[in-house]
């Protein structure tokens, strides 16, 4: 959650903290899982059923194997149903962009030995928190590997600084850490199919990386402790310039718990 925080506390608290603003009286709104979040998860899900297998030492799965483990999660995903986008309109397309997106991201896992795979972290921050992360890959050699799907490639700093605390408060050395970035990609365009965009690795700096996470958690430590004391919404930030202040993608969204998204109301002089 660290980098949605820094994105909108508000909505991010919506998502992470839904029992205690319900217990000061805040009832947000319910929201169906979106399509890109959906394919993410069936992608991990696809490279984990390699890495476990490999970590446990027992014969690793074709590409076609994890493409059905994937697919499987996808179906499991969207079942209850999605909120759909232009990338990915409807489930036929989604299917198709899994499998593409998983055999471009499998064969950089080739050489990778892995030590954790797909596995919750947790660490005491102080008396009333932790941190707590599902770390998707570490190596054996210390190398900090975070697989992301989306459209348009974000920063994950935070994040990944939060990882490496995390792995080194439970007795871990991280060497590196990289994030791999594989693009939800449209199938089609007006000139003919669209070929799967390759993987890009971006490598973090360690440093910088943790000490943003450690900002960021403060922020929210004091932030969220304040709410809970005095039940104001105020005590943690809203960002209506976000690009995620919608109804499509905010449980918050225009309820009394955030109104700042709203125009004001016209009158008549």
């Amino acid at each position: 959650m660290l980098p949605a925080w820094d994105d909108c506390a508000r909505r991010t608290a919506g998502r992470q903290f839904a029992g205690l603003l319900a217990e000061r009286g805040h009832n947000l709104r319910s929201l169906l899982p979106s399509v890109g979040a959906s394919i993410g998860t069936a992608v991990h899900r696809g490279a984990a059923h390699l890495l476990i297998a490999r970590l446990s030492g027992i014969e690793e799965p074709s590409n076609d194997q994890c493409v059905a483990v994937a697919l499987d999660a996808l179906a499991e995903q969207l079942a209850p149903g999605a909120i759909w986008d232009t990338t990915s309109p409807n489930l036929q397309t989604a299917f198709v962009q899994v499998e593409r997106m998983l055999l471009v991201y499998l064969p950089t896992l080739t050489d990778v030995n892995p030590l954790i795979v797909e596995s919750e972290m947790r660490s005491t921050i102080n008396n009333e928190w932790e941190l707590s992360g599902h770390v998707d890959l570490f190596t054996t050699s210390g190398d900090l590997d975070d697989l992301k799907t989306g459209v348009p490639p974000r920063t994950y700093m935070a994040q990944m600084g939060g990882y490496a605390l995390n792995l080194e408060a439970n007795g871990h050395q991280v060497r590196r850490a990289s994030m791999v970035f594989v693009r939800r990609a449209r199938l089609k365009n007006k000139t003919g199919p669209i070929p799967q965009p390759l993987p890009v690795r971006t490598e973090y700096d360690l440093t910088e990386a943790k000490l943003t996470a450690w900002r960021t958690i403060q922020d929210i430590t004091r932030s969220v402790d304040e709410f809970e004391a005095t039940g104001d919404p105020h005590c943690l930030r809203a960002n209506p310039m976000s690009l995620m202040c919608s109804e499509k993608y905010c449980s918050s969204w225009d309820t009394e718990f955030c109104t700042v998204h709203q125009k004001p109301k016209e009158t008549t002089p």
